[in-house]
């Protein structure tokens, strides 16, 4: 570009830093592309809204920009004196109805995919299809780099009044008396580092990046969808109504209820997502008017407490809102860095639309003084995030969902629309509900979980007892393997000659009584699973030390359960026991007895104790009954299908009680469980 064609050059502000980023990364991407198409019907001459729409990119300074920043320390917005505005005008008049709406559909695509050139392409344009001799399809297509949404409503009534006045032969509309430039004045007397210090501190306990588990990052690619929540008038004239009595906005009170869904949904107390501000300073003079980019994202930080009730929530937020608006003049990459993790921290954003527009715009005006009106409006563009929740004000509230079809299911979005609406009631019933009192499930999402996903009953043998799954499966597959330990095995009837023999010594050597507990204190090994199952065949009960506890901690285990035979190794006193000590490797040699008459026992009996360190830091045993643990067994063997072809890793330790499930649960039903050496078990390359 010449020189002499140069008015002016200034810097990019916040919001045009990050879009201009976001280009360069991927400049084939239509994000920050916007289409706005609409009807224009009635006898108006469509030269005259050619000709305004030359004008308005003369009249606005901001329409002329090109963007620079090849070789320079930093970018650049070029504004340019003139720039000529070349309107594409198609005639589709002559198709059928089926195949002019295949070509409008086809020519909105090729425009979007057309994209644009910062550096060198106009950045709005104007395209017109005839669609009859009395109705055209008008369509803007621009790039959001030089104007957000809040200026359409200054640009179309700018476009519809001068199109109206070459029709009447009328003066054109002056230039207007504050422009884009000064904002960009009063942006460069701000103190950057104030602004930044303020978000440092803000961020300062904010969580990492706060993900929706209903994004399916894997996935890529963008499918841009819609899913629309209209609010009753009645809903919507509510929330109006508790603003003006709390001096809340409604901008405040749906963050509120989108807010309450991220905490949930991602089952955090404190969550952050993105808000997007007009960024319209009100000491700016005139600054409602003006065409250009102010809108800015910032990271609201969402906390609350089971205390708060949703109105004391609803002040905190508004609170927060508007000093980071204060603040928000900085551009959301800098915000970011200000973090302890300097990295992104939400994945979507909430939008509140809040933006004037003119009369000129909404569906269904009066015929207009430029011979047309103006109905179907459409707007599309893409967003470079995931999910943006967008809020329209109005008699009857609207909540957009746009999201990328690729990564988000619409099973999900429909969830989200019932669980927003649901919230919404709640808050209109009672403003002053606790926030842990408001419950966004629906009435079918409640059926399901009460009622079907707890609908488990099924049979099972009530009678049965812990060790006798294993019996009845020797029966079946005596000579199926059924615990390995290092390079050697036993089978299903090994096993149980094992131990029947201990359970013999124990009634005979020591005069087991019915349901007394037995210590166990061995290392991982065969004898430590022939033991378990021959306390609980001599109709005793075990209570597990793992043999790395301190010897207080197991000496108070065992005098708590009244424990008078501790199985060991040791020939001796190793903790200070100073009860009975069984080794049951003096069993070697012993003969097999033909079977085991042990004490009588029920399903209700206790079959081993669990020690938990208990909210005092002394030991507490929990008792688990033989029918309870035969349940929980039956339930994971039928719902995992575990059998024959199954093998367990017996990994926990013997006082954890997920070891109960790899020996008892596996062996119940023919599966092997391989028992792994304490060395390998803290060793991970093993």
């Amino acid at each position: 570009m010449k020189d002499e064609s140069i008015e002016r050059i200034c810097n990019l502000s916040p919001m045009q830093e990050g879009i201009l980023f976001t280009h360069i990364y991927d400049p084939s991407s239509d994000a920050y592309i916007v289409q706005m198409a609409m009807e224009l019907v009635g006898d108006g001459d469509l030269s005259n809204l050619v000709e305004s729409f030359q004008v308005l990119i003369q009249r606005h300074e901001v329409l002329r920009s090109a963007f620079v920043w090849e070789q320079l320390d930093q970018p650049y917005c070029v504004i340019l004196k003139e720039r000529k505005a070349d309107v594409v005008q198609v005639d589709v008049s002559d198709l059928p109805p089926d195949s002019q709406e295949e070509a409008v559909r086809k020519f909105i695509k090729e425009d979007r995919d057309r994209g644009f050139k910062l550096d060198s392409d106009l950045l709005m344009r104007l395209s017109a299809l005839k669609l009859s001799s009395d109705r055209y399809k008008i369509l803007f297509t621009y790039h959001h780099i030089i104007i957000d949404g809040w200026c359409m409503g200054t640009v179309f009534h700018d476009l519809i009044e001068n199109t109206n006045r070459l029709r009447e032969g009328l003066q054109l509309l002056p230039k207007p008396e504050y422009s884009y430039r000064d904002y960009l004045a009063w942006l460069k007397k701000q103190n950057r580092e104030t602004a930044l210090s303020y978000w440092s501190e803000y961020l300062r306990d904010c969580p990492d990046s706060t993900s929706l588990p209903y994004v399916d990052v894997s996935r890529y690619g963008y499918s841009r969808r819609e899913r629309s929540l209209d609010l009753t008038r009645e809903e919507s004239l509510g929330l109006e109504k508790i603003g003006r009595d709390e001096e809340l906005t409604s901008n405040t009170l749906l963050q509120c209820v989108w807010g309450l869904l991220v905490q949930r949904y991602s089952n955090r107390s404190t969550v952050c997502f993105g808000n997007v501000v007009s960024g319209r300073p009100a000491d700016v003079l005139g600054v409602g008017s003006m065409v250009g980019v102010f809108i800015n994202t910032i990271p609201l930080i969402f906390s609350s407490d089971c205390s708060m009730t949703f109105l004391e929530l609803a002040k905190k937020i508004q609170s927060d809102f508007r000093k980071g608006e204060t603040h928000g003049y900085v551009s959301l990459a800098d915000i970011l860095k200000r973090s302890e993790s300097g990295g992104d921290l939400f994945d979507h954003l909430f939008v509140y639309e809040n933006f004037p527009t003119s009369d000129g715009m909404s569906d269904g005006t009066a015929e207009a003084q430029s011979g047309f009106r103006i109905e179907n409006i459409e707007a599309s563009e893409q967003s470079s995030y995931d999910l943006n929740v967008k809020v329209g004000p109005g008699e009857r509230i609207k909540v957009l969902f746009d999201y990328n079809g690729e990564r988000i299911k619409e099973e999900f979005i429909e969830l989200m629309v019932d669980h927003f609406k649901g919230v919404v009631q709640q808050i209109l019933a009672n403003p002053n509900r606790k926030v842990d009192e408001i419950d966004i499930l629906t009435p079918g999402e409640k059926r399901r979980f009460i009622e079907e996903y707890n609908a488990t009953q099924a049979d099972y043998p009530a009678d049965l007892l812990l060790h006798e799954g294993f019996e009845k499966q020797v029966r079946l597959t005596p000579d199926a393997p059924a615990v390995r330990y290092e390079e050697e095995w036993l089978t299903y009837a090994e096993l149980d000659r094992r131990a029947n023999r201990i359970a013999d010594a124990l009634l005979s050597d020591y005069d087991l009584a019915p349901g007394e507990f037995v210590g166990v204190r061995l290392p991982r090994s065969f004898e430590m699973v022939e033991t378990v199952f021959g306390v609980l065949k001599a109709g005793a009960a075990f209570l597990p030390l793992d043999i790395e506890y301190p010897a207080q901690r197991s000496l108070s285990m065992l005098e708590s359960a009244g424990v008078r035979l501790l199985v060991e190794y040791e020939a001796g006193d190793a903790i200070g026991f100073q009860g009975d000590i069984f080794d049951v490797r003096t069993l070697e040699g012993r003969e097999f007895p033909s079977s085991v008459a042990g004490h009588e026992r029920r399903a209700s009996d206790v079959a081993y104790a669990i020690y938990t360190s208990g909210s005092t830091g002394q030991p507490k045993a929990a008792l688990m009954e033989h029918g309870g643990v035969v349940n929980t067994i039956v339930d994971v063997n039928d719902r995992f299908s575990v059998g024959q072809d199954d093998v367990a890793l017996g990994i926990s330790s013997l006082s954890f009680d997920l070891s109960i499930y790899d020996i008892f649960g596996s062996l119940a039903c023919g599966a092997s469980v391989g028992i792994v050496p304490e060395a390998d078990r803290r060793d991970p390359s093993r």
